[in-house]
């Protein structure tokens, strides 16, 4: 499962995974970014990947494929995206997912963050100021989606 919000007010892109992850979701996802409304300019994005995020019919075609996409989407220009990798297997994709958004070899526009680093994804991103917010909305979504044992 995926959970997306667009909070305009910040150029923020919340993305939450949870449970199994499809190759079909993560286009759907995908997609919903490319068709944001009004969003012409470069955005940032938070990834929060939960520990028990699954990749059940997703292998790593499926995640550079996503980052091709994204690194040419209109909303990316220099927006940064941070993601928060809670296992080592997730870390793993997400790192795939971080080479396929580079538009040459000095482009740092993704960051991967381990297990503990929320904080260091927001910061990155420069929402300090927001921070408190951003884990609110985190921790609000992984109750509101206990079944999926996210942690």
């Amino acid at each position: 499962m995926i959970h997306f919000d667009y909070l305009p007010e910040h150029r923020l892109i919340l993305s939450i995974f949870c449970g199994d992850v499809t190759a079909e979701q993560l286009s759907s996802h995908i997609s919903k970014i490319e068709l944001l409304e009004g969003c012409d300019e470069e955005l940032l994005s938070l990834t929060y990947l939960c520990d028990d995020t699954k990749n059940s019919g997703l292998d790593s075609n499926d995640v550079i494929s996503a980052g091709e996409r994204m690194r040419h989407a209109r909303t990316r220009g220099n927006g940064k995206h941070a993601i928060v990798a809670r296992t080592m297997l997730s870390y793993g994709f997400a790192r795939m997912y971080q080479f396929a958004t580079k538009l040459d070899s000095k482009s740092d526009i993704t960051k991967v963050f381990g297990k503990n680093g929320l904080d260091d994804a927001i910061s990155w991103l420069g929402l300090d100021y927001y921070s408190n917010e951003l884990k609110k909305l985190v921790t609000e979504c992984l109750q509101k989606n206990s079944d999926c044992g996210c942690d």
